[in-house]
């Protein structure tokens, strides 16, 4: 592996890391190590919003996600017995 290739990997999982999605749309295939160098230089100054966000809000969304694909089940069941399909 040469070594543009091995920063072209380093970039591209830390650029995931810091802004939490892989560069797709980036086309790299003109890039230099002095590139690819500059880029990895900034996203390193980069700290992540994941890593910054507050524990309890963060426990909150999770329980709201959670609570919120129960009562879609709760109404698919619901559903599926006035449909007939299930029988309590």
């Amino acid at each position: 592996m040469s070594e543009v290739q091995r920063l072209a990997l380093v970039w591209w999982d830390l650029h995931k890391y810091a802004l939490g999605h892989r560069p797709r749309d980036v086309d790299t295939t003109g890039w230099t190590e002095d590139d690819f160098n500059r880029e990895i230089e900034m996203l390193s100054a980069i700290e992540p919003d994941w890593l910054t966000e507050n524990e309890p809000a963060v426990s909150e969304r999770r329980a709201a996600k959670k609570e919120a694909r129960l009562a879609k089940r709760v109404v698919r069941e619901e559903r599926a017995e006035m449909l007939g399909f299930i029988r309590r």
